[in-house]
C-alpha cells in the first residue's frame, strides 16, 4: 500500500494579506470552500492536514503591538496594519474558530502554519519562535 500526505494550508485573511499585492482574492472564499473539500475527504476516506494560520483560533483580538514582526523586501510597515482587531462573527476572514471545530469533528490533523502566516526565509529566529508559540498558544 502507498501512503501520501494530503495538506491544504488554511490562511484566509492573514495569508492573503501578505502574499497577494494586486486583485485580492475574497479571504472569505475558504469559507465556501472548506465545507466541500470536507465532505470529499470523507467520501473518498482521505485524511487531512490542515497547516492552520494562527490567527484563524481567535475569537478575537485587540492587535499584537507587542510581537516582533518579520522584515521583508515585499511588505513595507507593520506586519498586522491589515489585522481588524475585531472578533468573530464580525470578521469571519481573520477568525475562523467555527471552521476549526469542524476540521477536527471530521478528525483531521491540524498543523501550524505560523500564527500570522509570517515566512519564515524572511525572519529571525526570535520572531519565529514567537510565531510558533502564538501558534500554539492561539490553538
Amino acid at each position: 500500500m502507498n501512503n501520501f500526505v494530503f495538506s491544504i494550508d488554511f490562511e484566509m485573511g492573514p495569508g492573503i494579506d501578505h502574499f497577494v499585492t494586486q486583485n485580492k482574492p475574497n479571504s472569505l472564499i475558504e469559507r465556501k470552500v472548506l465545507p466541500k473539500v470536507l465532505v470529499l475527504a470523507k467520501k473518498y476516506e482521505i485524511p487531512v492536514t490542515f497547516a492552520v494560520v494562527g490567527h484563524l483560533f481567535l475569537t478575537s483580538c485587540k492587535g499584537h503591538l507587542n510581537l516582533p514582526q518579520p522584515e521583508t523586501d515585499y511588505y513595507s510597515g507593520d506586519w498586522y496594519q491589515n489585522d481588524p482587531k475585531s472578533c468573530f462573527p464580525k470578521n469571519k476572514a481573520w477568525y475562523a474558530p467555527d471552521l476549526i471545530v469542524e476540521i477536527k469533528g471530521c478528525g483531521h490533523e491540524i498543523a501550524s502554519h505560523s500564527f500570522s502566516h509570517a515566512p519564515f526565509n524572511y525572519c529571525s529566529k526570535k520572531v519565529a519562535e514567537v510565531e510558533i508559540k502564538e501558534s500554539i498558544k492561539a490553538a
